[in-house]
């Protein structure tokens, strides 16, 4: 499955950067792909629902979690474990069967002693999962080397596994919708809140971006190779799968997948401090003429600093091919002391093109969105937002005929 050069990778990244607690769980079984979900303060049967397509010859590696002691969490554990056969168990884990169901591997981190750290949160959730199943991809237990990962709240279809069969990618990304509210406000604060994730994303491919994909936890899936080679999802609380995007895109690309969408919850929430569950709750009260997506002349702007950057011979012309707002950015960033050092590490300007596009990676792009907005222009309401040319017709970063439609009819 693995080239020796890629086992090495694994296995080094195995014994030095994943969870020591993995080394204590086995499997007897083998399957044929894997997803991993973290769990926490979810109730069991739209829990259940996340993966009632799925055949049964997936494993559902279930991390049920909590940063502290929470009522619905144990009772969610207690559930699968008074509802499902064991199969085999062990220390803070469990494998469990239940008919015409995926199995089931559950990871307990919810009790005093194994709570999950506040300030890594989901982060190290999804890590725990992810290492479980690199470890398990690693010993052949799992035919499959695609890492898949979503959340509680998501529906995957049927042919899930089949949209990654044949990546040759670092990951990529499912598309996706959001279940609608029945609500009027809600249903408005969803179409906006969803709106403003496919205009970021359709921004950066119009600007030329090599970052232009959705980083939400609940559509990824990543090769175990290019996971273990980027060591891994970051142990945070909030935004661990823009990071681990951002560092797999720099190792290979990051594929936006066009096949039977991921559907997505609309719920409210506040068990992290920024995602859709949070956005829909305070787009419930927000105006249509409220502004709250990024100008599009931002995204002009740095698509004026992606070309230049993409035609520098050393560094020193960029600042006078860009428009002003990007030479601003351009001249306020980090670059411009970096280059010497970027130039003396490059034999010759396509590599000094590579070490800068490196560089100015997708967190650097939207510090210079942000950069932007807060300096030159900002925000605009849902009416001045579809004037963007990448919102005029639908594409695979942004919304689709029908949801263009329903979008423009709040107007």
């Amino acid at each position: 499955m693995f080239s020796p050069r890629h086992q090495k990778v694994i296995q080094q990244y195995l014994n030095q950067y994943a969870e020591p607690e993995i080394d204590r769980i086995t499997l007897q079984q083998q399957y044929q792909h894997v997803v991993v979900i973290p769990a926490f303060s979810e109730l069991a049967a739209p829990l259940r629902r996340t993966w009632s397509k799925l055949p049964n010859s997936a494993l559902v590696i279930l991390v049920i979690n909590a940063p502290h002691a929470d009522s619905r969490t144990l009772t969610l554990l207690q559930f699968f474990k008074s509802h499902y056969i064991a199969k085999e168990t062990g220390p803070g884990w469990g494998c469990y069967q239940r008919s015409d169901e995926p199995d089931l591997l559950i990871v307990e981190r919810c009790a005093p002693g194994f709570y999950i750290p506040v300030k890594q949160g989901v982060g190290l959730a999804r890590k725990l999962g992810a290492d479980l199943a690199l470890k398990f991809i690693l010993e052949e237990q799992i035919d499959s080397r695609i890492i898949h990962n979503t959340d509680a709240d998501a529906l995957l279809p049927s042919n899930y596994f089949q949209q990654t069969g044949h990546q040759t990618s670092a990951a990529s990304v499912f598309a996706y919708r959001h279940r609608l509210p029945d609500s009027a406000n809600l249903k408005r604060g969803m179409l906006m809140y969803e709106l403003r994730l496919q205009h970021f994303c359709a921004g950066l491919a119009w600007a030329g971006s090599h970052y232009a994909h959705h980083s939400l936890g609940s559509i990824i899936a990543v090769d175990a190779a290019a996971y273990a080679q980027v060591r891994g999802f970051p142990k945070r609380s909030t935004g661990e799968d823009f990071y681990l995007l951002n560092k797999l895109a720099k190792v290979g690309e990051v594929q936006s997948l066009e096949g039977t969408k991921i559907t997505l919850s609309s719920r409210r929430s506040s068990r992290v401090p920024v995602g859709t569950g949070t956005g829909l709750r305070r787009l419930g009260t927000l105006n249509i003429n409220t502004p709250y997506y990024y100008a599009p002349q931002n995204f002009h702007s740095l698509k004026s600093l992606l070309t230049a950057m993409a035609q520098t011979q050393d560094g020193s012309d960029i600042a006078d091919q860009v428009d002003l707002p990007a030479a601003a950015y351009f001249t306020s960033s980090d670059l411009p002391g970096l280059l010497p050092k970027l130039a003396s590490n490059c034999s010759d300007s396509s590599q000094l093109r590579r070490a800068i596009a490196e560089w100015f990676d997708g967190f650097q792009q939207l510090k210079m969105l942000h950069f932007l907005r807060d300096r030159y222009a900002a925000d605009v309401s849902l009416q001045e937002v579809l004037l963007a040319p990448w919102l005029q017709s639908p594409s695979k970063y942004g919304p689709s005929q029908q949801r263009l439609k329903l979008i423009r009819a709040l107007i």
